[in-house]
C-alpha cells in the first residue's frame, strides 16, 4: 500500500500544489522522505510525470539492484554534487531519500519535509531537525506528515524533559499563530488610522503613500508590515488565514 503507484500520485499532486504555492516563491527548498528505495523512485517518477518542480533521489543501490534502481547509482562523488547543487543553486528545488540525509545533514534552505515514512524516536526528532536550520527570511520549518507519525512524535518527544523540547517542536502552530496573526494585523491596518479617510481606493491609498513620507515613520511601519506578512507566512494556506492575503496585498502595494 505505501508504495502504490496510485497513493503516491496523490500525495505527489497534494505536495506540488503546496510547495508551490507557499514554499518555493520564497525560493526554499524541499525534501521527501519516502518508505523504502522503491518509493522514493516511484516518486520521483510521479513528479516527472506531474511536471513538478526539479527533483532528484538520493538512495543507496547496489550493482545487484534490478534495472530499474541503476539510474540512481552515484558514485560519492556525484552525490556530493547533487547536495551541493541543492544546498547552493537554484535546482533541484525537492531531494527524494529513504535513509540518506536523515541525520547529519546541514541545509538551512530547507524549509519543508514531506514526510511519508514510519520514523520513530531520535531519527524521527533529527529528521524533523532538518528543516529548522536558520536562514535569512525563513521563520520556521515545516514537517508535512503523510504517514501519521503523531504518536511516534509524542513518545519520541517524551525522551527529553519539557525545558529540553520547549520551542523544539510546534504541533497546534495553528492556534498558536493565529491570534499573533490577528493582533499583528490590527495593529499594521491601525497604522493608517489618521490618514483621511475616501471612498475611493486608490485615493486613500495615495493618502497613505503620502502619511508614509517621514523615514522614521516608513521604518515603523515596515516593521508592522513584516510582522504581519510572517504571521500570515506561517499560517498559510490555513483557511482562517485566507481573508487576511487581500489586506496584505494591500498593504504590500503601499
Amino acid at each position: 500500500i505505501a508504495t502504490s503507484p496510485q497513493r503516491i500520485r496523490e500525495i505527489c499532486l497534494d505536495l506540488i500544489n503546496h510547495y508551490e504555492k507557499t514554499i518555493m516563491p520564497n525560493k526554499f527548498k524541499a525534501q521527501i522522505v519516502a518508505y523504502n528505495r522503491w518509493a522514493a523512485i516511484v516518486y520521483y517518477d510521479s513528479l516527472k510525470d506531474l511536471k513538478a518542480p526539479t527533483h532528484d533521489v538520493l538512495i543507496t543501490v547496489g550493482h545487484n539492484d534490478g534495472k530499474a534502481y541503476q539510474p540512481f547509482n552515484r558514485t560519492k562523488n556525484e552525490e556530493a554534487e547533487i547536495i551541493r547543487k541543492f544546498k547552493e543553486e537554484d535546482d533541484p528545488k525537492i531531494l527524494i531519500v529513504c535513509d540518506k540525509l536523515l541525520t547529519g545533514f546541514d541545509s538551512p534552505i530547507e524549509q519543508v519535509m514531506y514526510l511519508d515514512s514510519p520514523l520513530r524516536e531520535h531519527t524521527l526528532l533529527q529528521a524533523m531537525g532538518r528543516v529548522n536550520r536558520k536562514y535569512e527570511r525563513k521563520d520556521y520549518g515545516l514537517v508535512v506528515d503523510y504517514w501519521g507519525v503523531s504518536d511516534e512524535l509524542q513518545k519520541a518527544l517524551k525522551m527529553y524533559s519539557e525545558d529540553g523540547i520547549t520551542g523544539m517542536v510546534l504541533t497546534n502552530y495553528r492556534n498558536e499563530i493565529l491570534p499573533r496573526l490577528q493582533a499583528a494585523h490590527n495593529t499594521v491596518m491601525n497604522f493608517f488610522r489618521d490618514v483621511p479617510k475616501s471612498a475611493n481606493e486608490e485615493e486613500f491609498k495615495d493618502r497613505s503613500i503620502l502619511y508614509l513620507e517621514p523615514e522614521d515613520r516608513r521604518v515603523a511601519f515596515d516593521q508592522l508590515f513584516l510582522r504581519f506578512s510572517k504571521y500570515l507566512d506561517i499560517l498559510l494556506p490555513d483557511p482562517r488565514a485566507l481573508p487576511y492575503t487581500k489586506d496584505l496585498k494591500w498593504l504590500a502595494e503601499i
